[in-house]
């Protein structure tokens, strides 16, 4: 009995063992992940380490998950592992605390967020810099109801999950581009596509730039000369995928004294319809990162953000200037009117205003985005651009063309896990003064007949709401081939909204409906984008989506004779382009 009693418990010490050693190989594993900023597969690793032990329940364990989860933008699963983690008492470390409020901010718990940056500046011996924070958390509670008229629409454009900046490009954007479609499992890197657009939040199969430009890793972050034919964009500092860590190797392959291997600016030319291998600035180094260019529309000035140092903390904002016809001088800092101990990324200039997004100003979470106006070499006080354009997650790489007071950016809104889309925006156009009289005459005819057929929408709006009726929405236009509201509809889509309000129990269908033009297939998913902008435009205005249902019907209900190879006026056709309210 003794010996069968020594085999059991030897048994037992070495199945231990094995899960020990199993257990640290994955935690090993996951760590090296984590350096080398491959976020999705070291929380794999992490959680097969925790499979091997069930009751593996330490300060670290819950850490590493917390910051793995929160570079993931997972903000549920974060902030279930940092409430863990903030649970060792005496363990627990001033920057988790702090990294648990932000992530607060993303959730829009922002009396928690106070509460913890309290217990944070405390923690350092700093309490006097908690109201900085405290000043946040009640700004963005006190705006986070406010939204501005504008029209916000996913496109359908692929980021593979991070969006890493895109510029507008002959007639439509750079972005980039995920080199491969594995990216919900693990990490992608991306390159340097050209999408051309079709529709305002519509493009067609993005082409990856020709030449030797796009490399092993990360190429994003595009800007372009006024000519477009030289490029500045962000890229990895080596392309060796294994490299030894001695001082001089690292100094050969650009790779940091942490052995990372950093991220530069490059340029590169168009020759013969190809772009050449990219050209590192002077101005990068190899141990901070230089990403983000931006040249201005003269091509004297480059506007970037760099977490070198003596800056204000983070990623700060600096620009070069340009000297000769290749070389660009000492970097220089925006100052702490634009930078501050956290983040600040992606600048962008139109004219003399400065865009960028922020972490450390007064905003809804995350990174939000902001103006500047630039005067010579200073800039006034940024100004938060607000909701639609801004949300309590990550706003960024913002492009704007004033022509058409329309543009992009990114965001990662959706959801919980952070997925990055790009967001095309349409902003009202500003009235013009008629000055002739008969211009006169025509607006007022214009205003008394669209107010009328308002008046009998609202009168059907009015009455009271029963399943399965459908309300005809008078004057919200589309474009012939298009998906983009047009600004007229705004105040009908405004007494939609009222309605929906009113009514705060009701679901409704909002159906869209094309003319006979085109295939019918392409009607039936032209039709969905539409009722899918409408919708949008709804969700942007406070409605909750879950009471809103956009179908697509093309055109198989056209409310005229109208049908494939009849000719119809365009009035005709009009009235097929259409969109209607069913209560559900």
């Amino acid at each position: 009995m003794k010996r069968t009693f020594k085999n059991i418990t030897l048994i037992a010490l070495l199945i231990v063992s094995t899960v020990v050693v199993g257990q640290k190989k994955h935690l090993a594993k996951g760590d090296e992940f984590f350096n080398n900023r491959m976020y999705k597969e070291a929380i794999t690793a992490y959680k097969l380490a925790l499979d091997k032990n069930a009751d593996f329940n330490n300060y670290k364990m819950a850490q590493r998950m917390a910051n793995t989860y929160h570079l993931l933008f997972h903000y549920e699963a974060a902030s279930k592992w940092y409430h863990k983690a903030s649970t060792f008492t005496k363990e627990v470390q001033p920057q988790l605390i702090f990294d648990y409020a932000q992530l607060q901010c993303n959730l829009e718990d922002y009396k928690l967020a106070k509460t913890q940056f309290k217990k944070y500046f405390n923690a350092i011996g700093k309490p006097e810099s908690y109201k900085k924070y405290q000043e946040i958390c009640d700004w963005a509670i006190q705006h986070k109801s406010q939204s501005r008229d504008v029209m916000i629409t996913k496109t359908n454009l692929e980021t593979g999950g991070r969006s890493m900046g895109l510029i507008f490009y002959k007639e439509g954007i750079v972005y980039a581009q995920p080199q491969g479609n594995e990216f919900t499992s693990k990490t992608v890197y991306s390159d340097l596509a050209y999408a051309k657009k079709t529709d305002t939040a519509i493009f067609n199969t993005p082409t990856v730039l020709q030449g030797n430009l796009n490399n092993h890793f990360y190429e994003g972050t595009p800007s372009f000369s006024k000519t477009e034919n030289r490029i500045f964009y962000t890229g990895n500092a080596t392309e060796k995928k294994k490299y030894r860590t001695i001082d001089i190797v690292r100094k050969e392959n650009s790779i940091s004294k942490n052995g990372l291997n950093t991220l530069h600016i490059y340029q590169s030319n168009i020759i013969d319809g190809k772009w050449i291998q990219g050209e590192s600035l002077n101005i990068n180094g190899n141990n901070y990162d230089c990403v983000f260019p931006h040249i201005t529309n003269n091509g004297k000035r480059l506007y970037f953000a760099s977490n070198m140092p003596n800056g204000y903390g983070g990623f700060d904002l600096y620009y070069s200037d340009l000297i000769g016809d290749s070389s660009w001088g000492k970097p220089i800092n925006l100052g702490s009117q634009i930078n501050t101990d956290l983040d600040e990324m992606y600048p962008y200039t139109d004219n003399d205003t400065l865009y960028f997004s922020s972490k450390g100003l007064k905003g809804f979470g995350g990174s939000d985005i902001y103006k500047a106006t630039i005067n010579g070499h200073s800039y006034s006080n940024p100004k938060n651009l607000g909701k639609p354009y801004n949300s309590s997650k990550d706003d960024f790489s913002f492009i704007i063309n004033n022509k058409t007071r329309s543009g992009y950016f990114s965001s990662n809104r959706e959801g919980q896990h952070g997925y990055d889309n790009i967001y095309e925006f349409n902003s009202p156009k500003k009235m013009a003064v008629a000055v002739k009289s008969e211009i006169v005459e025509v607006e007022i005819i214009k205003k008394i007949i669209t107010d009328s057929i308002q008046d009998r929408t609202k009168l059907a709006l009015k009455a009271k709401p029963k399943k399965d009726k459908v309300i005809n929405i008078d004057n919200i236009y589309f474009d012939y081939d298009k998906s983009t509201i047009k600004d007229e509809s705004i105040p009908m889509l405004t007494i939609i909204m009222e309605y929906l309000i009113v009514n705060p129990t009701i679901k409704v269908e909002l159906s869209a409906h094309t003319d006979s033009r085109a295939g019918d297939n392409y009607n039936l998913a032209l039709s969905s984008k539409r009722a899918q902008s409408v919708v949008g435009y709804l969700i942007t205005k406070g409605i909750d989506k879950s009471r809103l249902v956009p179908k697509g019907y093309g055109e198989s209900k056209l409310v005229n004779n109208c049908t494939n190879n009849i000719e119809c006026s365009e009035a005709e056709h009009q009235e097929n382009r259409r969109v209607e309210l069913k209560i559900l």
